[in-house]
């Protein structure tokens, strides 16, 4: 093996530990075994009502006759 392909092989397990590394941070947020772990229902509540909350006040600063309904919408 040479040391270019040594030296490129050892980027690359190390970007993929990063890679593993950042995951696992993640899903801890979210571990049942972590003691402050995000209640991910609550959260999932809290942006449902802060959107609509948002959309609200868009539509008043906005007001169209031809408001889109979300069905239409190409996301």
């Amino acid at each position: 093996m040479t040391e270019s392909k040594t030296t490129q092989e050892k980027v690359e397990m190390i970007n993929r530990l990063i890679e593993i590394e950042s995951q696992i941070q993640d899903l801890w947020e979210f571990h049942p075994e972590n003691p402050e772990r995000v209640d991910i229902v609550s959260r999932f509540d809290d942006l449902q009502r802060d959107a609509a909350s948002i959309d609200n006040h868009l539509q008043t600063l906005f007001p169209s006759k031809d408001n889109v309904e979300e069905k239409d919408l190409p996301f």
